[in-house]
């Protein structure tokens, strides 16, 4: 995924990220038009691409568009071998916040890869729901001071919100 600034003006942004894209398929999102039709669909399917990179396109671009029916195929991307992956999809589903997801994330809370764990903290925290303090506390004593520090912060957070 590559971001280019609009003060460069449309023509030249676009350019620019052509020039720098170097996966096999390049997604140009222009935010001055309107998106009619499905995207959703194309996007669930390239899920299953067999090019990380193109996955990892797909997961941003579902959480980007907020729309929930993405939720649970970006759910299964959470048992993926790339870590990569999975911090996206975590990332993805705090963006969705679908309730059926904050199990799943819950889940993720206890992946092998810190940043998975890290990801899912702030996932959850994004969900402002005061139930998911308890699975939240656990991490207070993680191995990894980044998740520790997330796990705290969310905390505060959703401690906040419970008042």
């Amino acid at each position: 995924v590559v971001r280019t600034s609009a003060r460069l003006g449309h023509a030249a942004a676009l350019n620019v990220g052509l020039r720098r894209s170097i996966g096999p398929v390049v997604v140009v999102l222009d935010s001055s038009v309107e998106a009619t039709g499905d995207f959703v669909t194309p996007l669930v399917a390239a899920l299953d691409d067999p090019h990380r990179e193109v996955r990892g396109a797909a997961i941003e671009a579902l959480g980007e568009l907020g729309d929930p029916r993405a939720a649970e195929p970006i759910a299964g991307l959470l048992g993926d071998s790339d870590w990569r992956l999975r911090v996206q999809a975590a990332e993805a589903l705090g963006q969705l916040q679908a309730p059926a997801s904050a199990a799943k994330l819950t889940a993720a809370l206890a992946d092998p890869h810190w940043r998975v764990r890290q990801a899912a903290v702030g996932a959850l925290a994004s969900f402002e729901e005061p139930a998911l303090l308890g699975a939240l506390r656990k991490l207070l004593r993680d191995a990894h001071p980044e998740v520790r520090a997330a796990a705290a912060e969310a905390i505060a957070d959703l401690s906040e919100s419970d008042d």
